[in-house]
């Protein structure tokens, strides 16, 4: 009897802080879905709008591939939200929409949007390998 009350502190200090490790854990995977989900939101309708805009021209295809690989990102990270039972940024309406009309607003020969987006994403994961 002694001895199990004199271990009962230890065991419940190894619990805390096993439950502290994964509460960060499950918050740090809950901020990187919500966060994925969104960018993927936001370039799948980028690239909705750039096909309003360009889809019928010679860079039609080109964006209809760059989209269908953006769909089936954006179709993973709406399989996760459930899994992990994340909820999704609030944001969604506003990313419609806006996504929508960057997209649509910004296409030019070099398609300023996509083009920036992907050089800042490059850019990110690049630093993000060096650690």
């Amino acid at each position: 009897m002694f001895q199990s009350r004199m271990y009962r502190p230890i065991i419940q200090q190894s619990i805390r802080s096993y439950s502290s490790q994964v509460s960060t854990k499950r918050a740090a995977i809950e901020r990187i879905i919500r966060v994925d989900h969104a960018g993927e939101l936001g370039a799948d309708r980028i690239y909705a709008g750039q096909m309003a805009v360009l889809g019928k021209t010679s860079i039609g295809p080109v964006i209809q591939h760059m989209w269908d690989q953006e769909k089936a990102h954006k179709a993973k990270f709406e399989e996760l939200i459930p899994q992990y039972r994340v909820r999704p940024t609030v944001l969604v309406p506003f990313w419609n929409v806006a996504g929508y009309v960057l997209g649509a607003g910004t296409v030019g020969e070099q398609l300023s949007c996509t083009a920036s987006t992907d050089y800042y994403v490059t850019t990110r994961y690049n630093l993000l390998r060096r650690y």
